[in-house]
């Protein structure tokens, strides 16, 4: 080997790769056109890196399949995510919307009686029967046509109350709205009477009705961002079949509630602005159909005392 050809040899890698200047190319290509086996040698070394490249290429390819087949994994994971999530919210917006539809229907019933329970905290059960001290209420509201009798009852350590509101609808008077012109009060054997104040009474269970379920809105985006924040899971309440309904107290007035399945009205709500040892225990029990007359039999008057407004 001359001396032409180990330099020109030394020099064919950085041909190759086209490192070399314009000059050095010149020199290399006039010496390969004339010698044979640095022609040889130039062919075997592209040979040799045609072979890398291509096994680069492949270690590349197969890279980037992997790669890819695990994106897509990924976006069918991702997709299946959102599928599930959007699914298990347009499931709570069927479920609300249909509880909410199926209470409107007994909410409008002009024949029924409505038992409210009201305890202070947690454990009814001891509350009940008025230990430490701890209040016990129940509201009765019958409703006939347009009569509406409320009775409060309140239970405590200190002493039974009571409290009777007849009210009736005046002619031509606004929808739900009824006036009181008595109140009967009875504490232990004190009984008093409170004649012509004339007061306006709210009756609106259907309105009412509608506020345990996203604080009275009705539209579709109202009922979407509700559902998204709540927990709807069926559940037994004292034996009945209901829905088990969270929500923040940011969006209900009510921390958790148990819907009946069938009729769509509340059984029993607790207090979403409370506190676990402050929490307030509602319960509901409903009759319809069975108001008569008799319950709005007012008492005799002269057992108690008349103070007139």
């Amino acid at each position: 080997m001359d001396k032409d050809c180990k330099i020109v040899q030394d020099l064919l890698p950085s041909y190759i790769e086209k490192l070399t200047n314009d000059e050095t190319n010149k020199y290399i290509e006039e010496h390969i056109s004339t010698c044979e086996n640095c022609k040889k040698v130039l062919e075997a070394m592209q040979n040799d890196l045609d072979f890398d490249n291509k096994k680069v290429e492949k270690i590349e390819v197969k890279y980037l399949k992997k790669y890819r087949n695990k994106l897509r994994i990924f976006e069918v994971i991702l997709i299946l995510i959102i599928v599930i999530f959007l699914g298990n919210i347009v499931r709570k917006m069927i479920i609300l919307s249909n509880l909410s539809n199926n209470a409107k229907t007994y909410a409008t019933s002009t024949n029924y009686h409505r038992m409210t329970y009201g305890y202070d905290y947690g454990d009814y059960h001891k509350l009940a029967y008025g230990n430490d001290g701890a209040t016990f209420r129940r509201i009765d509201v019958y409703t006939l046509e347009n009569k509406r009798m409320m009775l409060f009852t309140k239970y405590s350590d200190e002493g039974n109350e009571i409290i009777k509101i007849l009210a009736s609808k005046p002619e031509n008077a606004e929808e739900n709205t009824y006036i009181s012109n008595k109140t009967y009060i009875e504490k232990g054997e004190n009984k008093t009477v409170y004649l012509g104040q004339n007061t306006s009474a709210y009756f609106d269970f259907s309105n009412e009705v509608d506020m345990f379920y996203f604080g009275g809105r009705r539209n579709l985006w109202d009922l979407f961002v509700f559902s998204l924040f709540t927990t709807v899971q069926p559940q037994e309440y004292h034996g009945k079949e209901c829905y088990y309904i969270s929500a923040p107290a940011n969006k209900s007035i009510y921390g958790a509630m148990y819907i009946d399945k069938q009729t769509g009205l509340p059984i029993c709500t607790v207090g979403g602005n409370q506190d676990e040892n402050t929490q307030l225990i509602t319960e509901y029990v409903y009759e319809f159909n069975t108001v008569t007359e008799d319950v709005f039999a007012e008492p005799d008057i002269s057992e108690y005392e008349i103070i007139n407004n």
